[in-house]
């Protein structure tokens, strides 16, 4: 006998009649069963007759708070994956929600709702993995319908540790545990700095410092980049206008985006109020994005990119050569700058040959194509004579400064920094 696949359940709470519709209908579309509310406490009534394997809600309603559902499913279903769309696009709102149990945060307008589903199917999984992880930790006998088959010590341990990891980075902001590292980027000509680009670091509150590879996935898999994200904007953004306000010459700012933030199409908008509120130099600031966030919905994708141009705001595509880029299409996105990435740059040193022809062909194509070039990496004399020989205008690397933090940076600005010249716009 052949058994059928179980459809998944979905629970959205919007007060906004439109919205509301368009989420069950696309949702019904994808193959969920989907229960719908108006209001905080419909909701609650709904998730306890209904018992749905995913929850969206609005945060702002009639009748409650998204916040009270919020804390009513957790408490009672700790494994229900509850993604709140809003479009408050306040820091706060989203850290309160994350610190009281959502997984996930989209903004409003939801302009691709794609995302819905990508978002549930991923979600409901780790729901899965998150239960079995329980059953492993404490003990606890699997019935034999709903064995799965895995090593449970090391997936339960796996898991766990996963878990644990996303419990404290959601406090890790309210607690201002997050800081921000900075490093410079060198014109290979004059030496001179030109930019810095912009990097998180996490000081736990056990004194443990943990780098970006730690813990990013954990924050995009979890929704958490998010609101860090925006976190990480504003305070690089002040903190530009603080050395400037210091006497540091004008030089561009590189903040890294998130595939969560470039699809959330609020981004714009948050740049807007970032700027607005900071008194940031649009034309001193650029977004770094990589080549599979810019290759994923290309007509959306170029959209948002020319209104972020259009902002004044220059655009990079990070890690370039590691992705899918189609030329054609890249030709057609207002990108003023190609990063390449430091594997590149460190193969110079191993094999020079084959790896020196790919990065010249890099180097080649960005000039005809007027971008910037940007070499990562840069760890010895040898790669940069390289760089330079082909007239790769930037580098940065440890070969000449590690990320330092702001006060560090300022005194680093202070002694190598000179006026540079903004971004070429497209």
């Amino acid at each position: 006998m052949v058994r059928e696949h179980r459809a998944f359940s979905a629970l959205t709470v919007e007060d906004d009649t439109e919205l509301r519709r368009s989420i069950v209908t696309y949702l019904e579309d994808s193959g969920f069963i989907v229960y719908e509310a108006s209001n905080c406490r419909e909701g609650i009534d709904l998730f306890r007759r209904q018992q749905p394997d995913i929850v969206f809600t609005d945060l702002n309603m009639p009748q409650g708070h998204g916040h009270d559902l919020i804390h009513a499913i957790r408490r009672e279903s700790p494994h229900t994956p509850i993604v709140v769309v809003s479009g408050t696009g306040v820091v706060d709102e989203a850290v309160e929600a994350m610190r009281q149990g959502a997984w996930d945060y989209i903004t409003k307008p939801v302009r691709d709702l794609s995302v819905l589903d990508t978002v549930s199917r991923r979600l409901i999984e780790r729901s899965r993995q998150r239960k079995y992880s329980s059953v492993a930790v404490d003990g606890a006998p699997v019935p034999k319908r709903n064995r799965i088959p895995f090593c449970a010590p090391f997936f339960g341990d796996q898991a766990h540790g996963s878990v644990e990891l996303e419990t404290n980075l959601r406090y890790a902001l309210e607690r201002k545990e997050f800081a921000l590292a900075y490093q410079p980027q060198i014109d290979v000509v004059t030496g001179r700095v030109t930019g810095v680009e912009t990097l998180l670091r996490w000081q736990r509150n056990n004194g443990t410092l943990l780098m970006p590879s730690d813990f990013i996935p954990v924050l995009e898999a979890s929704g958490l980049i998010i609101p860090v994200g925006e976190w990480i904007l504003r305070s690089a953004c002040s903190q530009y206008v603080a050395w400037r306000n210091q006497g540091v010459e004008p030089i561009s700012l590189s903040v890294n985006i998130s595939a969560a933030q470039f699809k959330s199409g609020g981004l714009p908008a948050l740049v807007i109020r970032i700027i607005r509120e900071t008194g940031m130099d649009p034309g001193r600031l650029c977004l770094e994005l990589t080549e599979n966030i810019v290759m994923d919905d290309i007509g959306e994708t170029i959209r948002t990119l020319r209104t972020l141009r259009d902002l004044g705001i220059s655009l990079s595509l990070d890690d370039f050569g590691t992705g899918y880029s189609s030329l054609n299409y890249l030709g057609m996105m207002p990108i003023s700058e190609l990063k390449i990435d430091r594997s590149f740059v460190a193969a110079l040193s191993h094999d020079r040959n084959n790896n020196a022809v790919l990065v010249d062909t890099i180097i080649s194509m960005a000039h005809c194509m007027s971008m910037r070039v940007v070499a990562e990496g840069v760890e010895n004399e040898s790669q940069l004579d390289h760089l330079s020989s082909r007239q790769c205008g930037t580098a940065q690397g440890f070969h000449f400064s590690r990320p330092l933090p702001a006060e560090e940076m300022f005194d680093y600005l202070s002694a190598y920094g000179k006026p540079a010249a903004p971004f070429l716009n497209k």
